[in-house]
């Protein structure tokens, strides 16, 4: 699938009003990661680096024209951790797991 080809129809403005997390939609996303290295390496080492696809999932907390975010954990009291936001154009794939009704 051609990069930046995938549909989440959840308008951002309808996410920013939503502030319980167990009413956001959990999506599942894949997407090519960027890679990063350092150290002492000849070029040949560099050149054999190779991007990640990656797969995500959680809380779809934020949909703008150039990047989602999803919060991937939340505890029964209500506090959540661990956001990721992913420029669009890294995005492989994404599909809804489930949507509040």
């Amino acid at each position: 699938m051609k990069s930046g080809s995938y549909r989440l129809v959840t308008k951002d403005s309808a996410l920013a009003k939503v502030n319980d997390i167990r009413k956001l939609p959990r999506v599942e996303v894949c997407w090519i990661d960027a890679e990063a290295s350092g150290g002492w390496k000849t070029l040949s080492d560099y050149r054999r680096q190779n991007l990640s696809e990656v797969e995500s999932i959680g809380y779809l907390t934020k949909n703008t024209k150039r990047e989602i975010q999803l919060i991937q954990s939340r505890s029964k009291n209500g506090t959540i951790a661990d956001s990721i936001t992913i420029p669009k154009a890294w995005i492989i794939s994404a599909k809804y797991l489930s949507r509040p009704r």
